[in-house]
């Protein structure tokens, strides 16, 4: 029986949880990082071959490159469901999440969806 590797890429760790997330082929793992053996908490399918992952800095939202599909699934990280899914360019990869204060115009630390 031959077996069929599926590169893990994206690796990141939910602000303010004890959740390292990770992305493996069409999918996100979720992982508990303060139990020694590191069980799987989730799995959350996706529509398209994941690249690279973020979150907004209050950990509420993880945000994971579709490379195959052009898109960044947005994903609620306390239901753990995909709440949507935006259209980018060619071939996203890696996503920064920031946000312009609107009045000020200078960069603040909250995300909002």
């Amino acid at each position: 029986m031959r077996r069929t590797f599926q590169r893990c890429h994206g690796l990141a760790v939910r602000p303010g949880q004890h959740e390292v997330w990770s992305t493996c082929g069409a999918s996100v793992t979720i992982h508990d990082i303060t139990d020694s053996t590191y069980p799987e908490l989730a799995r959350v399918p996706l529509a398209s071959k994941a690249y690279w992952l973020t979150f907004s800095p209050d950990g509420r939202w993880a945000f994971v490159a579709l490379s195959g599909a052009d898109q960044v699934a947005v994903v609620d990280a306390e239901s753990r469901d995909v709440v949507a899914q935006l259209s980018t360019g060619a071939g996203p990869k890696r996503n920064l999440v920031i946000e312009l204060d609107q009045l000020a115009g200078t960069l603040s630390g909250e995300a909002r969806y």
